[in-house]
């Protein structure tokens, strides 16, 4: 159950709710004169209702009919024969007029608390949250009659509870951390339910994609959409939609309902409304409801119904605070899939320009747009705060991007210098050389359609940077320069109408990196399916901390477990030893010295041996750059002694390794030394001091650049050598350990390959995964990932394991008709039987047996390819079968990875008529349940025609089916009977059965925090789960646990996925995420207050810094680590600004002299 606080709704909110001070003023006078008041209660009526804004009469009316609502608390005074008229209930119970209610908000809220006062008082005895349930639905102005009525009810519950249960708003409002129990208040089910973003259909019902089904109190079930995924099915009624009569869908229309989630959903019931509509959109979470299938014509847009497809979303069009990034982003989603529906709309028909006040009729071209963009329209929805730019974007979110990273050259659109470019386009080029410190583009040709084809050209490396400018037809933009490393190019063309394009050329000023950035960057892996079948693509992602030197290079490796060792195809440019064998691997060649394995790691312990090798093929061909990654330790009794790595070796064999270069190690001179070799002859090119100790381990890293001839070398992963060879070795086959006069102890050997964004990567014999995984839960492939910045920065290494397996499942040696020996005939015309031998997959497993059944080999026309799960039997009842007749039973195995078996087939049965009597009997494979669940009854009667079942206390009570499923209200022991009805008699038998009745699973827990600080970043976690007696954490990072109530410390930086799946003995595991943020600040906490101080804390609109040393920086950082805001200090008391901020928690980094200090505050 996924519970979602968005900083944009938080953030139009309280600046919003800073320009409505009286409204919080007239809440306190009201918790004032009536105490008996909750406080907190009144804010969230309004907040749910009006989003704490003043809703006056000339608000505008709803394009569906909505019924007004008014003043801060939306109450409605006329519902049009179908809302309650809850103002005038308020008017009748308070004694206020409904016309002073209506016109002074000092009215308003006094009548409102008068209200709730009587009601709490009348309550009092009740718990609070039963207390503030009952009273919030007696003030609800939605009907509550009908399903969709009562899940309505339930939504508007539901963002009440969740208001007064939010942290943030309890400090800025006043009110106590109620921690309002909503399971008890919803039911879990229902509860996954109203705080769902995605549900999955099944045939039982509406469940969330962890499999819960929303049952309102009065049993009416609820669907899932079958069209849009993450939508609820709430079919609007027959009187209010009606067929298309042909009419192609071409269109959709964007709507602002003037109104609540709720609300919307409910009206759409009411049949004098005469609208419909085809989806609803939450405001605070994104959530979606569907009213009527896309098939059908949803009334909403008038003589434009009969090609559109509408959706409403909540709120008011003169109140942008509505307009949350998570509605952007769910009703971008529900456009994206109709785009990709085959109903011909493309998505960059998208409306892009300036929201408008009023109607502004668009040309047809446009395809996805306004209620108010539609000729013969009076409605102006969603009006001048809908950000066009922004839902453009996020519906075409998956733009095509190319990169420039030369020096210079020339810049074109599609068409080239001499062609046109093509209609319906929208790419980007983005101009970003390393090293960088600004580039110059020069357009010598441009022209487009003007005022329907753009060019953008942005500052930076995204649409995040600042715009440059927007140019259209021949407003050429000339020369254009960048501020920093990186311009970007955005081009739209629209539906008609092309020109020539543009021709331009780019050159850049090149810079070295600043010595400032001591930040290292970060790389993330992204996910790959469960289980990897075939050759597929790696993708990472790469980044430098803010206002860092930016990365120069990226880096990867590929290794694979043969079911012993972790080990790399050294063929493919990869090589990976752990040493923790018992010999050395058969990968080495042992030239000289004296080299074993002890202690998991290797030693060459030869102290009179000056030159010893030991060697191992690597290609070194297939990247621009390789980094080779060890750890070692150099001791002895001597006094020259040393030890390093030769690498681009052509003849290992040789005693200087023939052309090759190597980097020596000097324990007793303190030296890292780099030497070239050319024709087994060696010259040092460079040294440099360091400071070694006998016996100390260290971490070393060298990267080499064979085209550009660079060396790097790291020691503890600072860059402390570098040196460029003009006339750079490009091959060499080879690696080599070199060692002497000295104890030489290695470890861990990786080798790296350069890459790109994107890597293919190889599975199979002789590939870059060369081995499948021994076992279900055993990878047997790992992708790596190291990155270094233009500074030297190197990142941590990241990784991901892949488990693999490519071979399908054995093929079943047997398929047997019946249950146990194989029958040739069956007198049972309603159901088939058979049985199976088992196949095996000794890498995912056998996951699934398919059955089909035809009257052919192989057939399916009788029963289609069907799940059988784990069972090697089936009994399919509910058939029509022929009497002479012969059926045919196929079988396929499904292993963990998806891939099926070859198809075995029965050698068939007939049906024929029955001559003996019946004989009666059953089976009940499993008598563990669900309560959700039924129990599947397996008959197994002999001759006999049709049944009558009853079932002591089950539901249905009896059965006249072959094989009924019976549901069991609680664990106990039931009597079941089955009478077997034959030619001219009958069989009866009894059996008393014992049933153990499991509840559904509810995974839920509670964290210390979910934004962590290195390096002391440890999560606690508070298992909440209900009914469940086992327990599987995944941390995200590769690590699970098992335990109840486990802990968890995190390494690295980086956003993780923390998921808890609980399970029990019957009914389906329960999966709840949470994301957790850990973040490194690379500096100290001053909790002491040595160098600065803070406040107030939390504050809303200023901090005040004071220092006791001045002329530092400032930084402030969000929870993501970006730096927001930078500020250099020079006096010892300063004023911070921090009203136009986001609400939340932010770091403040002072940095002085080095020294990097930080603070805790919360924005309000």
């Amino acid at each position: 159950m996924k519970k979602l606080l968005l900083f944009a709704s938080l953030l139009g909110f309280h600046s919003f709710a800073q320009t409505n001070t009286d409204f919080e003023n007239l809440c306190q006078q009201a918790y004032a004169a009536y105490p008996a008041i909750p406080k907190g209660v009144i804010e969230a009526v309004s907040f749910t209702q009006t989003r704490m804004s003043y809703l006056a009469d000339s608000e505008l009316e709803s394009c569906s009919g909505l019924p007004k609502s008014r003043g801060f608390l939306g109450m409605v005074a006329r519902g049009k024969g179908y809302f309650k008229e809850n103002m005038k209930l308020v008017s009748q119970l308070s004694g206020i007029p409904v016309s002073q209610i209506r016109q002074d908000p000092a009215a308003e809220i006094n009548a409102f608390a008068k209200v709730i006062n009587g009601y709490v008082t009348e309550l009092k005895g009740m718990s609070l949250q039963n207390t503030l349930k009952e009273v919030f639905s007696r003030l609800s102005y939605l009907p509550d009659s009908g399903r969709v009525n009562i899940y309505a009810r339930d939504a508007e519950l539901y963002e009440l509870f969740r208001f007064l249960n939010n942290d943030e708003y309890a400090v800025s409002y006043h009110f106590p951390n109620y921690n309002f129990d909503l399971v008890s208040l919803f039911g879990a089910e229902n509860l996954a339910v109203l705080s769902a973003q995605r549900v999955i259909f099944s045939e039982e019902g509406i469940r969330s994609d962890s499999g819960h089904s929303y049952l309102p109190v009065k049993k009416e079930s609820i669907l899932k959409s079958t069209e849009y995924a993450p939508a609820i099915w709430n079919p609007a009624p027959s009187c209010n939609f009606s067929s298309r009569n042909g009419t192609a869908i071409s269109a959709i229309t964007i709507h602002t309902i003037q109104g609540t989630y709720a609300g919307a959903i409910s009206w759409s019931q009411n049949c004098s409304s005469s609208v419909s509509y085809h989806y609803v959109v939450r405001s605070s979470d994104g959530q979606v409801t569907q009213m009527v299938l896309e098939a059908s014509k949803a009334w909403h847009v008038g003589s434009e119904n009969p090609y559109t497809i509408g959706y409403e979303h909540e709120g008011y069009v003169s109140q942008s605070q509505w307009y949350t990034t998570a509605l952007y982003n769910a009703s971008a989603g529900i456009t994206r899939d109709i785009c990709q529906s085959g109903y011909g709309i493309n998505p960059l028909r998208t409306f892009s320009g300036a929201a408008t006040s009023g109607t502004n009729v668009l040309g047809g071209c446009i395809k996805i747009k306004g209620h108010q963009h539609y000729p013969n329209q009076t409605h102006t929805d969603p009006g001048i705060y809908w950000n066009w730019a922004l839902y453009y974007q996020l519906v075409n979110n998956n733009p095509v991007q190319s990169n420039l990273t030369t020096v210079s050259g020339t810049f074109t659109d599609s068409g080239g210098s001499s062609a046109d470019y093509s209609n319906d386009q929208r790419y980007f080029t983005l101009i970003q050389p390393a090293n960088a410190s600004s580039i110059t583009l020069n357009f010598s040709s441009f022209s487009l359609e003007t005022n329907w084809d753009y060019l953008y050209i942005y500052d930076g490396a995204t649409t995040s940077s600042p715009l440059i400018g927007t140019y259209t037809g021949t407003n050429s933009p000339g020369t254009i320069s960048s501020t920093g490393g990186a311009l970007l190019i955005e081009f739209r063309s629209d539906c008609a109408t092309t020109a020539s394009g543009w021709v331009a050329s780019w050159s850049s000023t090149i810079s070295n990196p600043g010595p400032g950035d001591l930040i290292a960057p970060t790389t993330v892996i992204a996910a790959q399916p469960a289980w990897i079948t075939q050759d597929f693509t790696a993708t990472f992602t790469d980044a430098d901390n803010a206002c860092g030197s930016g990365i120069e290079k990226a880096y990867y490796q590929v290794i694979d477990f043969d079911g012993t060792d972790w080990r790399a195809n050294s063929s493919k440019g990869f090589f990976s030893d752990n040493f923790d064998q018992n010999a050395i691997h058969s990968d080495w060649t042992v030239q000289t010295g004296t080299w074993a394995l002890g202690s998991s790691h290797l030693i060459q312990n030869d102290e009179s041996n000056g030159n010893t090798n030991i060697w191992t093929p690597v290609s070194s061909t297939l990247s621009n750059r390789y980094l080779y990654h060890w750890t070692g330790a150099m001791s002895g009794s001597g006094t020259n002694r040393r030890a390093g790595l030769h690498y681009f070796c052509s003849d290992p064999t040789l005693p200087n390794r023939g052309n090759s270069y190597f980097v020596f190690f000097r324990l007793d001179n303190d030296k890292v030394q780099l030497y070239e070799v050319t024709n087994d002859t060696y010259a040092l090119v460079d040294e440099v001091s360091y400071d070694f100790n006998a016996g100390q381990w260290y971490d070393y890293k060298i990267i080499y650049d064979r085209i550009s001839g660079k060396h790097q070398v790291y020691v503890d992963n600072v860059l402390v050598q570098t040196w460029t060879d003009t006339t750079p070795l490009a091959s060499g086959e080879s690696i080599s350990f070199r060692s002497g006069n000295c104890v030489y102890e290695v470890n861990d050997l990786k080798v790296y390959r350069s890459r790109a964004l994107t890597v293919p990567v190889s599975v199979g014999t002789g590939n870059d995964i060369r081995y499948q995984s021994i076992s279900p839960s055993s990878p047997s492939g790992r992708i790596k990932s190291i990155v270094q910045d233009q500074a030297g920065n190197l990142s941590a290494i990241q990784s991901l394991d892949l488990k693999v397996d490519w071979t399908v499942p054995a093929t079943i040696a047997s398929v047997f008709d019946g249950l146990s020996a194989d029958i040739t005939t069956t007198t049972n015309n309603s159901m088939l039987e058979a049985n199976w031998t088992v196949s095996s997959d000794p890498h995912s497993d056998v996951a699934n047996y398919w059955v089909a059944i035809g009257t052919a080999p192989g057939g399916t026309d009788v029963v289609s390819w069907t799940n059988n799960y784990w069972n090697t039997t089936i009994s399919i009842g509910g058939l029509n079968l022929s009497v002479g007749t012969t059926y045919y039973v196929s079988v396929k195995a499904e292993n963990g990875a998806g891939l099926f078996s070859a198809i075995s087939t029965s050698d068939g049965q007939t049906v024929v008529l029955p001559t003996n009597p019946p004989n009666a009997s059953f089976i009940l494979q499993n008598t563990y349940v669900c309560s959700t669940d039924s129990l599947v009854f397996q008959n197994t009667s002999v001759d006999g025609v049709s049944y009558l079942w009853s079932f002591q206390g089950g539901s249905p009570a009896a059965s006249s089916e072959v094989n009924p499923k019976v549901q069991f209200p609680a664990s106990g022991s039931y009597q079941v009977q089955l009478i077997a009805y034959g030619p001219n008699t009958s069989d009866t038998i009894q059996q008393l059965i014992d049933v153990v009745v499991s509840l559904p699973v509810t995974a839920q827990f509670s964290l210390n925090d979910d934004t962590l600080y290195l390096p002391n970043a440890v999560l606690y976690c508070t298992n909440l789960s209900s009914n469940a007696n086992g327990y599987n954490w995944n941390f995200g990072e590769g690590t699970q646990s098992q335990d109840e109530n486990p802990w968890h410390t995190y390494s690295a930086a980086g956003n993780y996925e923390l998921t808890l799946i609980a399970v029990n003995d019957a009914c389906p595991g329960d999966t709840m995420n949470r994301l957790i943020r850990v973040i490194d600040f690379a500096g100290i906490d001053d909790p002491e207050n040595q160098v600065f101080h803070v406040y107030p804390n939390p504050a809303a609109d200023f901090v005040t810094i004071e220092l006791t040393e001045s002329g530092g920086t400032l930084l402030v950082m969000d929870g993501l680590g970006r730096i927001v805001r930078e500020k250099k200090l020079d006096t010892a008391t300063t004023d911070l600004k921090i009203s136009d901020l986001a609400g939340g928690m932010y770091q403040l980094v002072y940095v002085i002299d080095g020294k990097r200090v930080q603070k805790s505050i919360v924005k309000r």
